[in-house]
């Protein structure tokens, strides 16, 4: 649901083949990949400056023991981005409104304001799977108005959840949106925003596609880039042999059982996992090629980090006391959002921050994301903080009834 936000893949693959338009066919593709997707992530990344090349430079840079094996594994991801960059000298201005994370009140990035990803992504419920961005765009133009309405709904409120507001039985009105936006909470530069794709709708679909149209090109011509970074992850997942398993065991997250979810697998978000919800409750599942990978080399041996990462996780109050109350009891995210006065968006930031850490996980029940404490990786954590400086934990004693039984010494 929109709780989680960050992808998943199945464990097995089949090639297809496309004309390409210079009469050369595409090279094999995946049905689990997703060009349109890699290319709004490219732009997105390009517009918040969270290039491939940056993120491996700072990490290679603060882990020089594994800098080797980081640049090993981001190498696909590093290829295909120098092909991008290669062609995009200098973006269009109007990427900034299509792909920039515009800043909330508290500072966080709000996810809304991404406005490709609402008009050609979360495409889970519209079964769009091909590689064809013509072809998505075709689609995304032929939604009826209550279609398009229940778009900005989903992509603002969990239409599942009975707290949800009574909005979706109203899709197709005149104004919907515009109340939707309000009812929402979002900020202001989010609401100007959305109220704008949705009146100009056609009309940002056709410029968006516009954009991305050459950058979805050079994706498919180097597909042979994808297929050798995606054959790790396929390996792994088809160890587990089961999508839920493989999700539960190394991402903490509890997938809804006999949900439809679709996946999809990213080299240009290749230290990603995210799970988000398609239109009408069907899911989107996203894996970066490189994520577990990364894991395992940025921990391994490493205390340091992982402590570093967790405090600077938890250095956000706000985060901090929502792990607090998700410790007493789990919570689902209108609960959240209502306890901490906060929009979903931003439950879904913290949430999926949490539970990408370790310190929470996530479930599903009857039609709800929860999300409780792992009490487990909290006390691995306060024995780790122990051990790194050197604490030793007072000894504790039974009660003083107990220490009589037992012939104990009071002294």
């Amino acid at each position: 649901m929109w709780y989680l936000m960050f992808a998943v893949s199945a464990a097995s693959y089949h090639k297809r083949t496309r004309a390409a338009g210079s009469g050369r066919k595409r090279k094999a593709m995946t049905e689990y990949y997703y060009p349109v997707d890699d290319a709004i992530v490219y732009f997105t990344n390009r517009i918040g400056t969270e290039t491939n090349a940056a993120y491996a430079k700072r990490l290679t840079a603060s882990h020089p023991n594994v800098a080797a094996l980081i640049e090993k594994v981001l190498a696909p991801s590093l290829e295909l981005e120098k092909k991008l960059d290669a062609r995009f000298h200098e973006l269009d201005p109007e990427c900034e409104f299509f792909f920039g994370l515009d800043r909330s009140i508290g500072g966080e990035s709000q996810p809304l304001s991404n406005a490709a990803w609402l008009l050609l992504g979360y495409r889970a419920g519209l079964r769009e799977e091909e590689t064809d961005l013509d072809a998505i765009i075709a689609r995304r133009l032929a939604l009826t108005q209550e279609e398009r309405d229940r778009l900005f709904l989903s992509y603002l409120f969990d239409l599942e959840d009975e707290g949800a507001p009574s909005l979706a039985g109203r899709a197709g009105e005149d104004g919907l949106v515009t109340a939707a936006v309000a009812q929402s909470g979002v900020n202001s530069l989010t609401r100007i925003k959305l109220i704008e794709l949705s009146s100009r709708f056609e009309e940002h679909i056709l410029r968006l596609g516009e954009i991305l149209r050459p950058a979805v090109k050079i994706i498919i011509e180097n597909a042979d880039i994808y297929e050798r970074a995606v054959s790790r992850q396929l390996a792994e997942l088809a160890s587990y042999g089961d999508l839920a398993a493989y999700m539960r065991a190394k991402h903490g997250f509890e997938l809804s059982a006999g949900g439809r979810h679709v996946p999809h697998i990213s080299v240009l978000a290749p230290h990603t996992v995210n799970i988000r919800d398609g239109i009408y409750g069907n899911m989107d599942v996203y894996l970066g090629v490189g994520v577990n990978e990364l894991a395992e080399l940025l921990y391994s041996g490493r205390d340091s980090d992982r402590l570093a990462s967790v405090f600077k996780l938890l250095s956000d109050q706000t985060r901090l006391e929502m792990l607090q109350a998700i410790s007493r009891r789990p919570m689902y995210g209108l609960e959240l959002a209502e306890a901490f006065s906060v929009t979903a968006p931003t439950v879904s930031y913290h949430m999926t921050k949490l539970v990408m850490s370790g310190l929470a996980e996530s479930y599903f029940e009857g039609g709800k994301s929860y999300f409780k404490a792992n009490m487990e990786n909290l006390s691995v954590l306060r024995r780790n903080f122990d051990s790194f400086f050197g604490l030793r934990r007072e000894k504790s004693y039974p009660a003083e009834g107990a220490r009589e039984r037992n012939g104990a010494s009071a002294e």
